[in-house]
């Protein structure tokens, strides 16, 4: 794909989606922070990885948890979504766990969005991404419902 166009506009969409993703995924500290201080009011589980993050924030008691979850599943979701590079080439295993990976179909609508290129199709990158939104809104109420304050 990278050979076919111009790399900023490959990435354009990969910095897009990093920052969609780490700005979600720290919205969980910020129920950290209300569960710590006593401040914890209903939040609004709205997209995909703000969902993830709820679900995760309302698991975890401190900071330093939240930290090591950020480092072992941010960073791989990130890495393998195509955000950065072509994922072409990659072993069997790694395949497998890209098309695992919601933020790959992110990153791929993005790009169908705004340079008209993608690798899975726009229909199915916009049902996955709903689908993963769904499953995650309804895990992250869930794990909300049972916070002990």
């Amino acid at each position: 794909m990278s050979s076919n166009g111009n790399y900023l506009q490959f990435m354009a969409p990969g910095v897009i989606a990093m920052t969609v993703l780490f700005a979600s995924m720290f919205s969980g500290i910020g129920l950290l922070w209300d569960r710590q201080f006593g401040f914890l009011k209903e939040t609004l589980v709205a997209i995909v990885f703000a969902a993830a993050g709820t679900a995760i924030g309302s698991t975890l008691k401190d900071m330093q948890g939240f930290q090591m979850v950020m480092n072992f599943l941010v960073l791989p979701l990130f890495f393998l979504s195509g955000a950065l590079y072509p994922l072409d080439n990659l072993p069997k295993a790694l395949v497998v766990l890209r098309h695992i990976d919601p933020m790959t179909y992110g990153v791929d609508g993005m790009r169908a969005f705004l340079i008209n290129r993608t690798h899975f199709g726009a229909t199915v990158d916009a049902l996955v991404l709903v689908g993963a939104g769904a499953a995650l809104t309804v895990v992250g109420a869930w794990r909300f419902s049972k916070i002990e304050v």
